[in-house]
């Protein structure tokens, strides 16, 4: 009997050695679980830049308690998800007594970064908010979709080739409505209509401000130098992340092919193009490159940036806590962001997909083409009479509390001023979309269509979106 009874209970103190070890597996596992999860959701924030989303995802690991030496950090989709797979080994505890060293543990966690259009359609082609404003042209104007003022509506036309003036829609006012019999209307007059509400300009503020490039990472990883010890007219060449401990002048061309932190002011001089940007420039003050300029990462400034040459090719962000100044042409993949004011000098102001946006006021010499979104808190002018219209552009332009002034005859996307007034031009010009502002004016015959297809009144907006798929 007392065999049986010590049998039993060896047998009785193995299970609860079991159950008491799988406790703890269980716990560190969880604990490797979470840590995995919110380093890889940390890290999704900044891709599709690997480098920089491996840096965030290491920081969110310590925080969690884990060293980043044993995990494994993969990226895929086109750098739009990173993947993080770890092991950690775990005390055998109780169960050591029948000769068990140690157990592991294993996670792994991926995140994605997506994009998707947001924002709503909106059934007006032109539309005024003033309450005390009347919306009116006495030159011919044809609009191919609805028309609706919150306050009055006055067309009178005397004068179309074909003997009037069409609108395809319906024509609206909240006051009166007076429509000369120059006209057509597809779609009935009303003179006594409902108030219509303007659409929300702080949920398309929220969309299109682009994130703050974060810190490049650890500073006392970085190879520090001392600007006395720049040699003038000699090119530099960045291999590696690098501390500049005060501000400096590059008098050559530059290329940076890891990140540049520059604690001070950062000016770059030289020959075409002046710099070839691979990495990360970090000044906390003022940037300004002499030259044409060549980017695929991202440039942040504490002060203001300027940039003079013949084009400007990028494909990261630019940011900049107060204004941006864009000296000639350029053409942007990523979004460009100013605290202050933006000013485009050049003669051709090309976006490809990205967004613009400034704190304060912007104005350019030059027409908006290729595809993306203009947003200023301020007024916006575009003060060239440049007519060209390429197949597939759609600039939506959004003013959150100034005026809109466009002066070229061709456009496509939509025009925003919800507490300003917008003046288009473009006399004999046609315009693809939406002109929607508290006041508009139009002096001169001009056509507005409805974009093809109608997508939504944000027009290629795109909100970002981070989560776990396993």
């Amino acid at each position: 009997m007392i065999v049986v009874i010590a049998v039993a209970m060896a047998v009785l103190m193995g299970f609860g050695a079991l159950a008491i070890d799988t406790s703890m597996l269980y716990l560190e596992n969880t604990r490797l679980q979470t840590a995995l999860d919110a380093s890889v959701l940390a890290g999704a924030t900044l891709l599709p830049d690997t480098g920089l989303a491996r840096l965030e995802a290491e920081k969110y690991l310590n925080a969690n308690g884990f060293s980043a030496d044993g995990v494994e950090f993969d990226f895929e989709n086109n750098n739009m998800v990173i993947t993080a797979s770890g092991t950690k080994a775990v005390g055998a505890g109780f169960s050591s007594v029948f000769g068990r060293k140690e157990n592991t543990v294993n996670a792994l966690a991926s995140a994605e970064k997506t994009f998707t259009t947001s924002g709503f359609s909106f059934d007006y082609l032109l539309f005024t908010d003033d309450a005390g404003f009347t919306l009116k042209s006495s030159d011919p104007l044809n609009i191919w979709g609805n028309v609706h003022a919150n306050g009055s509506l006055n067309f009178s036309s005397s004068w179309h080739p074909a003997g009037y003036s069409t609108i395809g829609g319906r024509a609206s006012a909240v006051h009166t409505a007076t429509i000369h019999n120059s006209y057509k209307v597809l779609g009935g007059t009303s003179g006594s209509a409902p108030k219509e509400d303007m659409p929300d300009i702080a949920k398309i503020e929220q969309n299109l401000k682009p994130s703050q490039p974060l810190l490049p990472g650890d500073l006392s990883t970085y190879t520090v130098l001392n600007p006395a010890n720049i040699v003038p007219g000699v090119k530099q060449v960045f291999t590696g992340n690098t501390y500049i401990t005060g501000s400096c002048t590059f008098t050559n061309e530059t290329t940076v092919n890891g990140n540049l932190y520059v604690d001070g002011k950062l000016t770059i001089q030289g020959t075409a193009p002046v710099c070839e940007l691979n990495g990360t420039i970090y000044a906390t003050g003022d940037i300004s490159f002499g030259n044409s300029f060549r980017g695929k990462g991202n440039v942040f400034s504490g002060g203001s940036i300027t940039f003079v040459g013949s084009y400007i090719d990028n494909d990261g962000i630019i940011y900049a806590l107060n204004n941006i100044s864009l000296g000639n042409a350029f053409i942007s993949k990523g979004s460009i962001y100013a605290g202050g004011n933006i000013t485009i000098s050049g003669y051709d102001c090309t976006l490809d997909g990205c967004n613009i946006f400034a704190g304060g006021t912007l104005t350019s010499g030059a027409a908006a083409h290729g595809k993306g979104n203009i947003f200023a808190k301020g007024s916006i002018a575009f003060n060239s009479y440049e007519a060209s219209l390429k197949a597939g552009d759609m600039v939506c332009v959004f003013s959150a509390n100034g005026n809109i002034d466009i002066k070229y005859q061709r456009g496509r996307g939509v025009l925003f001023a919800p507490n300003g007034k917008i003046t288009w031009q473009g006399y004999g010009g046609s315009y693809y979309g939406h002109i929607i502002g508290k006041q508009v004016t139009i002096p001169g015959k001009v056509t507005i269509y409805p974009l093809e297809g109608e997508p939504d009144f944000m027009g290629n907006a795109l909100v970002e979106s981070i989560k776990l798929i396993r």
